[in-house]
């Protein structure tokens, strides 16, 4: 048995080489309709144009003819037609002549009833294979080994007359082809023989005459022929060479050839001259359907795994809108018909290109393109439909039509922003498959992007102009962009009017402004069908009026702990009053200390403690015509010297002034305690004694660290100091690194000496 078609892996192989494509094809060539036939095996197909009905022989050592419709649907069983074989449909239509192989009989079944109407008898032994309609008569290839011989039979007598042995000669019984479109021609040719014989008779007389005899040398044997419907050819299904032969029927020269595969076994010409060319392939395409004189098939099947096509198993529909055809096994088992729809259309392709992107109300063109294997004339109806967010379902647009090349146009106007796709489709016909193709165009409108120009400062009160220019002209005259402003007065902004865009995207603005400090222009542009909107903003700075402020302190330097008292003066300005005081430690944070409304003097006063030498500032935002304004004022903070005298055994006054009294043997110390802490910082202590009037200076120490506790002690010897006044003091010297507060003296500790 043999294998059917291509291996599981070749087919893998194959699947595995696809690519897809933005082309848009026809559907399947055809509709395999498969459908069993209920005969133990297939010998011939014929076709009744009249009842569309199918009738099938089951062959050698069979007795059934089964009639179907066209879909394969069984009309009726036909029985006792022993070893029916050939099949042959009388010029009217009205009878189907069977040659019965084990009857040795030509059968004559009514088309209309489908009983058998007579049976004619050929001799026993006879064993007729073949039956043609031609001449008026009926004629028939009978005979077995080494007796092959022709035979008819005159229906139009009464009772009809069988006439043998009218054209022998052949090996076995020939195979027979005959067609109205060659009336008084008969084709004979071995079925068994290889290579065989092919003879043209002519039966116009009654009696065969041969006209040409061929030996068909590079074939095996005629498994099927037919006379092409212009009566000019015969096409043989041969066996052995890998073509269909076509020879002229006036001298059985060769008239070209049909490709097929190997083991052509059948042959089928509708009435438009297509030829449907059968092979038994294993490894191949089935069937070939090929306009009359053309090298390229318009359609190739494949039944794969359904069986090869079998002997004389192919025939055409009138109309030829089908095609039969019947497989089965190596032996002729298990037929199966398969009904081929449109087998002349060929395979049609659409194609649509066009821009990749455009914007709404802007006219599209896409280009298209129609094109098959089967040439298609100029005109075709191309439908269009446009699928966009405002269509979901597609609206239809007028049809294109194509031109000698299958060309098209289509135009259209999108309006609605998004992917938009174009779906255009071919209906076909006849001859060609339907098809279908599709494009998308991304609709989106262009950007407006605006450019601003401005100066960066205006005299207040001055006109200024302000440029701008909209990208991706040109624009609908007449448009306009909208303009708002803010500034001091109208921190929300203000609408100050529109300006004009010109057709290349330009405006131009003019503005006075009234407002001095930071006026903020905005432009907007809509957009339109084609543009989207746009915004830009540019800021210009107008002049202000200068603003006289200051501030001054009740001191420059204060007592550590003490209060400041910081008054801001602010003179002639529009409509701002408010000033607010700051205070900023030296290291520390910034704060505000007061904010309020100026006095009818122009003053603002605020209290402030300090702890460390600050920087005060007063700030006035400004107003409409006059400018922001910042002045400052830094003040300095003594540090707290603590000090006291230790040593002394008593007390005593000299007028209001308190002595701490000495023993001569004692020390007199000074303790000191600075605060805030200033840990390894410097502090100095001078001794003065009074005489003549007048305090003297008799020393001052070296630096004496303070500890980290920011205390510290200088001591003086008494021991040549009795009767004297003294006094000490201790000075804070601050470092270089420390600018927190500033150097400070302790107060005078007044002292005496005793004996």
């Amino acid at each position: 048995m043999r294998l059917k078609k291509v291996s599981l892996m070749a087919a893998i192989s194959l699947l595995a080489g696809l690519t897809t494509t933005t082309v848009g094809l026809s559907s399947n060539a055809w509709a395999d309709t498969a459908v069993p036939l209920s005969l133990p095996r297939y010998s011939h197909m014929l076709v009744d144009p009249a009842h569309q009905h199918l009738f099938f022989s089951s062959g050698v050592g069979n007795s059934t003819i089964l009639v179907t419709d066209y879909d394969g649907v069984t009309v009726r069983t036909i029985d006792n037609e022993p070893g029916a074989i050939g099949l042959a449909l009388s010029p009217d239509g009205s009878t189907v002549y069977a040659a019965l192989y084990n009857g040795d009989a030509i059968s004559a079944i009514d088309t209309t009833s489908l009983n058998e109407a007579h049976r004619y008898s050929t001799g026993a032994g006879s064993e007729p294979r073949s039956v043609a309609c031609t001449g008026g008569k009926v004629w028939f290839g009978y005979g077995g080994a080494a007796e092959g011989n022709i035979g008819s039979i005159d229906t139009s007598s009464d009772p009809a007359s069988v006439t043998l042995n009218t054209a022998g000669g052949w090996y076995s019984a020939p195979t027979l082809a005959a067609d109205p479109s060659a009336p008084g021609t008969l084709l004979a040719a071995d079925q068994d023989t290889s290579p065989p014989y092919l003879t043209r008779y002519d039966v116009s007389s009654g009696t065969p005459v041969v006209g040409v005899r061929r030996w068909l040398q590079d074939s095996s044997d005629v498994s099927d022929m037919q006379i092409t419907p212009d009566g000019q050819d015969v096409v043989l299904a041969t066996g052995a060479p890998y073509y269909h032969q076509v020879l002229k029927l006036s001298d059985l020269s060769a008239d070209g050839t049909y490709p097929s595969t190997s083991y052509p076994n059948s042959v089928a010409i509708g009435p438009d001259g297509a030829v449907a060319a059968g092979s038994n392939a294993s490894y191949d395409k089935d069937v070939y359907v090929y306009q009359a004189h053309q090298s390229s098939p318009i359609n190739t099947y494949d039944f794969g795994s359904s069986g090869t096509l079998a002997g004389s198993g192919l025939a055409w529909a009138p109309d030829e809108s089908r095609l039969f055809a019947v497989t089965a096994d190596v032996y002729g088992a298990n037929p199966t018909l398969h009904v081929l729809s449109n087998p002349e259309a060929a395979a049609s392709a659409l194609t649509l290109a066009g821009p990749a992107t455009t914007v709404p109300t802007r006219q599209l063109s896409l280009t298209g393109s129609l094109t098959s294997t089967n040439p298609i004339p100029a005109g075709q109806q191309v439908k269009v439909t446009r699928v966009d967010s405002a269509n979901p379902d597609g609206i239809a647009l007028p049809d294109a039509v194509t031109d000698a090349n299958g060309g098209f146009t289509v135009t259209d106007t999108p309006t609605t922003e998004g992917a938009t796709t174009y779906r255009v489709s071919y209906v076909g016909d006849s001859k060609h498959l339907s098809a279908n193709a599709s494009y998308s165009v991304q609709v989106a409108k262009l950007a407006s992007t605006m450019t601003l120009t401005a100066p960066a400062t205006s005299t207040r009160t001055a006109q200024l102009t302000l440029t701008g220019t909209l990208a991706n002209g040109p624009y609908t005259a007449g448009e306009t962009v909208q303009l708002t402003k803010k500034d001091l007065a109208h921190s929300a902004g203000y609408g100050i009017g529109t300006a004009t865009v010109g057709t290349d995207g330009s405006f131009t603005i003019h503005d006075t402004p009234a407002i001095g400090g930071n006026n903020t222009y905005t432009v907007s542009y809509p957009g339109d069908d084609i543009h989207k909107g746009s915004t830009a903003s540019t800021t210009v700075q107008v002049s202000r009026t200068a603003s006289a402020l200051t501030v001054t302190t009740n001191a420059s330097t204060y007592s550590y702990g003490a209060t400041a008292t910081a008054t801001a003066h602010l003179g002639t300005t529009y409509n701002g009053r408010t000033v607010s005081i700051y205070a900023q430690p030296y290291g520390g944070t910034k704060t505000l200390v007061k904010t309020g409304t100026v006095d009818s003097h122009g003053n603002l006063v605020a209290s402030y403690k300090l702890s460390r030498n600050t920087v005060f500032s007063a700030v006035f935002a400004g107003d409409y015509r006059y400018a922001p304004a910042t002045a400052t004022r830094t003040v300095y903070d003594r540090v707290k010297v603590a000090e006291t005298l230790s040593g002394y055994y008593t007390s005593t006054y000299y007028g209001s002034t308190l002595y701490r009294v000495y023993h001569h043997t004692a020390k007199e110390q000074l303790n000191v305690a600075v605060t805030p802490n200033k840990a390894g910082q410097c502090t100095y202590y001078r001794v003065q004694q009074y005489y003549s009037g007048a305090w003297h200076t008799l020393t001052t120490s070296p630096c004496f660290a303070l500890d980290s506790a920011s205390t510290g002690a200088g001591w003086v010897s008494l021991s040549n100091a009795i009767n004297g006044k003294f006094r000490m003091a201790a000075e804070y010297v601050h470092s270089s690194k420390d600018n927190t507060n500033v150097s400070t003296w302790g107060a005078w500790q007044y002292f005496t000496v005793r004996s």
